[in-house]
């Protein structure tokens, strides 16, 4: 009869149907449960979903609960079994890292992530043999950092002094990911007096001469600049190897390497003592 109607006619069929067909239940199975959330209060509560228990579990090996409910002939009824990993699997890993790095692009999933152990297994991925387990764990670290209150997890969790020993890593992204994290913890002054506090200047001054890669150089020297905005930085800095290094850089061909230079000169000389260094350093002529 349908395929005689018209298309008006057959939508005014539908419509007028007493007893239309009912939506079967979806059959799928997700790899993960579904993450409610309920808007920013929800979002920043305590809650956290079972996915990133289960993602947790996945990245660290260690023994946990499963639930899975059954639909048998209409009764449905939830069935429970531990799993255990038997042994590594990298494959498993690297998927549920690409997983978070996915999530973590949305600040209402960071923060339910927050909720769990999720930043500990990460830091704790750092030290990883594998270069690409590595490189996504330090991505999902530094996309914690974008947010507020990832910032403040990672200050109170003093996970800097962690993120620092990435510096000397020998894969470049990984570098890369980790002078982010500072870059966005240090956006705010409490930020500032935490990296300051892990003596993070003198490993940057320390840096300037044994990073080969210009592009994380620029990081170095924006980060360096951030943390002399610090109160406790100029005098701090003035015990380093800082100014005859950063007038080295003044030599550079690239532009933003120089221009970055001079702007943390500029921040050494702001006061008096720090003038008669930069003045005794020679760091004046390079800039005129």
């Amino acid at each position: 009869m349908e395929q005689t109607l018209s298309n008006d006619r057959q939508i005014a069929y539908h419509r007028q149907q007493i007893n239309p067909e009912v939506i079967p239940d979806s059959k799928l199975t997700f790899a993960y449960d579904d993450i409610h959330t309920t808007g920013a209060e929800g979002a920043g509560s305590k809650a956290t979903s079972s996915k990133y228990t289960k993602i947790c579990t996945e990245i660290s090996g260690e023994e946990h609960k499963v639930t899975t409910t059954v639909d048998t002939e209409g009764a449905k009824f939830e069935v429970s079994s531990s799993i255990k990993a038997g042994g590594r699997d990298d494959k498993l890993i690297t998927k549920a890292l690409k997983e978070i790095n996915d999530d973590f692009h949305d600040a209402i999933k960071i923060n339910l992530a927050l909720g769990s152990t999720i930043l500990e297994k990460l830091v704790a991925l750092f030290e990883d043999k594998d270069d690409v387990i590595r490189e996504l764990a330090s991505r999902a670290v530094m996309q914690i950092a974008r947010v507020e209150r990832g910032r403040e997890t990672l200050v109170e969790n003093k996970i800097v002094d962690n993120v620092a020993k990435l510096f000397e890593d020998e894969v470049e992204a990984i570098r890369a990911n980790s002078y982010d994290t500072l870059i966005y913890l240090a956006d705010f002054q409490y930020g500032i007096d935490s990296v300051i506090s892990f003596d993070i200047i003198q490993i940057l001054v320390d840096r300037l001469i044994l990073e080969p890669e210009e592009p994380i150089l620029i990081q170095i020297l924006t980060l360096l600049k951030i943390l002399l905005e610090g109160e406790r930085a100029p005098s701090i800095i003035l015990s380093t190897q800082a100014l005859s290094r950063l007038n080295d850089h003044l030599k550079s061909e690239n532009k933003i390497i120089r221009e970055l230079s001079a702007l943390c000169l500029g921040s050494i000389s702001y006061n008096e003592r720090g003038k008669e260094y930069t003045i005794k350093a020679e760091s004046i002529p390079p800039l005129c």
